[in-house]
């Protein structure tokens, strides 16, 4: 399970990593495109400004000329004393000039008096605030005409093509605006002063980016406009962040989608760890399965093998035993009887030949126990280990303790696990008393859980740390599902084994 997390966690990291890449890089392109693309929006509303404020200062050039033409023409009428109209929707107030007395003859009383008049060399100028003054002479008299900017106002606002913020407007050399703000139609405006009028009112257009009467960034396009001795600096502009808002937008809307790229992402690469995880578990399962069904079939082969091999000794044991035995007995029985018939001379030599028949039947019993005891057959293996170690000790002059737990000895097993179990005690044995040197041996068998342990131990020399147990024993404890788990060998301490015959007793009961 471990192991899958772990799996489970690089899969998502990989695909993680893949899909933060892919956003990066679309980071970058937003960051590229926004780059590349500004300058070339900000150029293209540059020229389309540029466009209308021309146009717009061709239109104001019209608009000027034709009130100077009219403004003589009527002065011409008045003075030769026609009759003419002076409804003019711009005229604001009309007065004329003769003998040096001052009169009003139309529009609003603006109470002049001679002495706040323009200077007589003036035409256009800009006399109280946004009145535009002209003056016509004639032969004796000067009409002085006094326009407001409503016309004007008209020329310049609304302006089509400058969006909802732009706007076309005229600075005089005070820095005041004569014309009407877009923004703010009912206030006051002090004083209009940045680069772009300052530049215009040099005699210079241009264009560029300032702070215009509200303080707020706008793309600016200017240029001079003079009619006779009236100086303007006529401005186009646009709120910079309404000339940048397709950029800001465009970007806007690939932000959007890498961020739900982003998301999609991460659900992805959740969905396809899991499904990917999933099918390695499959995977890694039906490998497990196949492995087992191998190491089952190994197993089963090699307990194949084992047991032909004991079946074989079976039969070595039973020939030995009851073939070779009985002709050894019958041939004892006969030199008893040929005993009887000979010389009392030869009963020694004859004596001598049944001891030796003795001594042969006695080995071959022996040998024949030893390649199939009868007692694992009839009594199972904790009777025939018992008698095995019973009969070791009086044989080597050696401290032999054999221990089974009652809940043990109460268990039954197959007849090939009982014979495995029975040669791994005569192979630890052997290799103890051909190897160790020990003087004491001692074996324990117990339950723990649901498993068999089997602890061997010796007071012999011990074992090289380096040197295995012999292949035969964990050969033989794996072949029923078994594992050495715990050795402590120490050269010259002794040597102590611990077996886990693990799933034998859930297999074998």
């Amino acid at each position: 399970m471990l192991r899958n997390a772990k799996v489970s966690r690089k899969l998502f990291s990989s695909f993680l990593m893949i899909g933060l890449i892919n956003l990066l890089i679309i980071i970058v392109l937003i960051g590229f495109i926004y780059s590349s693309r500004k300058p070339i929006i900000t150029d293209r509303v540059q020229q389309h400004m540029t466009s209308v404020r021309n146009l717009t200062k061709d239109k104001l050039y019209l608009y000027f000329e034709g009130l100077k033409n009219r403004t003589i023409n009527i002065s011409h009428d008045l003075n030769l004393g026609k009759k003419t109209i002076l409804n003019q929707p711009d005229l604001e107030s009309l007065y004329v000039l003769k003998n040096g007395e001052l009169k009003h003859i139309a529009g609003k009383d603006l109470r002049l008096t001679t002495e706040n008049l323009p200077k007589l060399n003036e035409k256009f100028t800009i006399f109280l605030e946004s009145l535009i003054f002209f003056r016509v002479n004639t032969n004796q008299e000067s009409y002085l005409w006094f326009f407001n900017n409503h016309s004007i106002n008209k020329l310049l606002l609304p302006q089509p093509g400058l969006g909802n913020t732009g706007e076309t407007y005229l600075v005089g050399r005070d820095f005041k605006i004569r014309s009407a703000s877009r923004h703010l139609p009912n206030e006051k405006i002090e004083e209009v002063k940045n680069d772009s009028v300052i530049d215009g009112l040099s005699h210079n257009s241009g264009n560029n980016i300032v702070r215009d009467y509200r303080n707020i960034e706008v793309l600016s396009s200017y240029t001079p406009f003079i009619f006779d001795s009236l100086e303007y600096v006529l401005l186009a502009e646009m709120d910079l962040d309404e000339v940048q808002s397709p950029l800001q937008s465009l970007v806007f809307q690939m932000t959007m989608a890498s961020i739900l790229m982003g998301i999609t992402n991460l659900l992805f690469s959740l969905f396809l760890t899991r499904r990917t995880s999933n099918e390695l578990e499959n995977l890694n399962s039906e490998i497990l399965k196949l492995n087992s069904l191998k190491e089952r079939s190994s197993n089963e082969s090699a307990i194949q093998v084992l047991k032909a091999q004991e079946e074989e000794r079976e039969k070595i044991s039973f020939t030995l035993h009851d073939s070779v035995g009985q002709y050894l007995t019958v041939l004892k029985w006969g030199l008893a009887r040929l005993k009887k018939r000979t010389l009392d001379v030869e009963h020694e030599h004859i004596d001598n030949l049944s001891k030796t028949c003795d001594d042969v039947i006695h080995e071959i019993r022996s040998i024949s126990h030893d390649l199939m005891p009868t007692l694992i057959k009839d009594f199972g293996c904790w009777y025939a280990i018992r008698d095995y170690f019973e009969k070791q000790k009086q044989i080597v002059p050696h401290e032999i303790e054999y221990e089974v737990a009652p809940d043990v000895e109460a268990l039954k097993f197959t007849k090939e696990f009982d014979i495995n179990l029975y040669r791994m005690v005569q192979e630890f044995f052997q290799n103890s008393l051909k190897h160790s040197q020990a003087t004491a041996i001692k074996l324990v068998f117990l339950k723990r859980d649901d498993q068999l342990v089997l602890n061997y131990y010796d007071n012999g020399k011990g074992m090289d740390g380096n040197s295995p147990l012999p292949a035969s024993l964990n050969y033989r404890a794996k072949l029923f599902g078994g594992e050495m788990t715990r050795v402590h060998y120490d050269k010259g301490l002794g040597f102590k084994v611990t077996f886990y015959l693990r799933e034998i007793l859930s297999e074998t009961n």
